[in-house]
């Protein structure tokens, strides 16, 4: 049996500054000033990368508790959370069936297409490797950014953490990489043609509150099935804190999805 995560995103309105030159870089930053999509600020997920290069969704950076336990089969369905002052409006963008696994160092190794991606935080360096987050201006990068892509089992954060501060660019990584960078698959997945609004959030509020069109119900029934949970937690410290449950038809999942993204 396979198991079905359901997480949100940020999307905000005000994002951070895009710097760089690449070709990919100078894309993203352009379709951000445009809206087309409600892209992650770093995009990961990689809906953008994905589309301008050609390749499968992946999804590197956030949420390393939820990469580390999620295997091949198992499926992830993302909101994404378009911030507009106090109010914020999540959409669903897709539910993505995991492909395989690899770590940040193997993405590195021909013929891998992800080195152009912009969701890394790490690039060859001389022997070594160095912190690299291409989306985003440097002082905005992860300090944390080793606890992102490391194997973690059985360590604490903080000195993982204090060796991402003091890595120096090209020796080694400290903590070996996990195989945690996700690579979804083209076939397998849901992905509507355009985001479907399904609920909204403000100011000080608890829990979202869902459209109460045929789209939005029926995705929150085939993705929370009779569960009390949402997109949000009533918990004010994790409030896009993920979702979990056994997901014992994918087919008929996927067909459920399918019949409500080919009404858009």
């Amino acid at each position: 049996m396979c198991t079905l995560f359901a997480a949100a995103y940020l999307a905000p309105r005000k994002r951070p500054p895009v710097e760089g030159s690449q070709p990919v870089v100078r894309a993203f930053r352009a379709a951000c000033a445009e809206s087309q999509f409600p892209f992650d600020i770093g995009d990961d997920p990689a809906f953008f990368a994905a589309r301008y290069l050609r390749s499968p969704i992946t999804w590197g950076i956030c949420r390393p508790d939820v990469r580390a336990k999620i295997r091949p089969g198992d499926y992830a369905a993302f909101f994404a959370a378009d911030r507009d002052n106090q109010q914020t409006t999540y959409l669903f963008v897709g539910a993505l069936c995991v492909d395989r696994k690899i770590s940040h160092v193997s993405l590195w190794k021909d013929p891998q297409p992800f080195r152009d991606y912009l969701n890394l935080l790490i690039r060859p360096h001389g022997r070594g490797w160095e912190h690299f987050e291409p989306a985003l201006a440097v002082r905005y990068w992860h300090k944390d950014w080793l606890w992102r892509i490391a194997d973690n089992t059985g360590r604490r954060k903080e000195p993982v953490v204090q060796a991402s501060l003091s890595h120096v660019a090209g020796h080694p990584l400290t903590y070996p990489p996990m195989d945690n960078y996700i690579v979804f698959s083209v076939r397998s997945s849901v992905i509507p043609r355009s985001p479907i609004p399904v609920a909204s959030h403000s100011g000080g509020a608890g829990v979202e509150t869902w459209h109460s069109t045929h789209e939005a119900m029926t995705i929150r029934r085939v993705i929370y099935d009779r569960t009390a949970r949402g997109i949000r937690t009533r918990n004010r410290q994790q409030p896009h804190r993920h979702f979990r449950r056994p997901l014992r038809d994918p087919r008929e999942f996927c067909k459920l999805l399918g019949q409500v993204v080919t009404l858009r």
